[in-house]
């Protein structure tokens, strides 16, 4: 997800960026990916730019659509807007400049799944103390979460 106001100057080359790393093999675990940007009321050629960069992808590409916010609402009105709108699984922002830049994603993917898998371990562990499982069978579980 883009927000963008009067990002015309950057604009096609960030959707040409993207959708090049998207489009690259294992670059979307979560399914097929969507570009989303909202355009917050610019007045240049953000929005042509952008319905321009979505009739000029191939077959195949991720989905590339454009939200308008009519007027300029600001940057939270936009993130909330495409927040709402979007149709994925996770959401991720960034700017048009990609100041955080997208070939980072992985890194972020990472961090998530580690979360994700201390999380599960913490709830088996929870669940053995609740049904009262003695200790040699809470660190046979531990040790199998913990190398899965």
């Amino acid at each position: 997800m883009i927000p963008a106001y009067n990002e015309a100057g950057r604009i096609h080359a960030s959707l040409e960026r993207l959708t090049a790393w998207l489009q690259a093999p294992g670059r979307t675990p979560a399914g097929p990916a969507e570009i989303l940007v909202i355009d917050d009321g610019s007045a240049d050629a953000t929005a042509a730019l952008v319905i321009e960069a979505a009739r000029a992808l191939p077959p195949g590409a991720p989905s590339l659509r454009l939200l308008q916010n009519g007027v300029n609402r600001g940057k939270g009105y936009s993130i909330k807007h495409g927040v709402l709108m979007a149709t994925g699984t996770y959401v991720l922002l960034s700017d048009a400049d990609f100041s955080t830049p997208i070939e980072q994603l992985p890194v972020l993917l990472e961090a998530r799944d580690r979360h994700l898998q201390h999380r599960q371990q913490s709830l088996w562990l929870q669940a053995c103390d609740d049904i009262g499982a003695d200790a040699g069978l809470q660190r046979l579980l531990h040790r199998r979460l913990r190398h899965r």
